[in-house]
């Protein structure tokens, strides 16, 4: 890390194809089988201009359930 080269926030977004200076929120896809998709949800509901970073990995069921949104 100590080599790494230094770059910007809007240039690693860039580079990710995610919006450069939008709000975003890693979202957790839970443990334990638990997963809080109402939270996308309300977000979808109000509108908010927001982009999530899913973490974690996505159960078939999960996976049908966000092909909505």
């Amino acid at each position: 890390m100590e080599n790494a080269v230094k770059r910007s926030k809007k240039d690693e977004r860039r580079d990710l194809g995610l919006d450069e200076d939008g709000f975003m929120i890693a979202f957790s896809l839970g443990g334990e089988g638990i997963t809080r998709l109402n939270v996308l949800k309300e977000v979808d509901k109000k509108g908010l201009d927001v982009t999530f970073i899913l973490l974690g990995r996505m159960r078939r069921k999960t996976e049908r359930e966000l092909k909505k949104y």
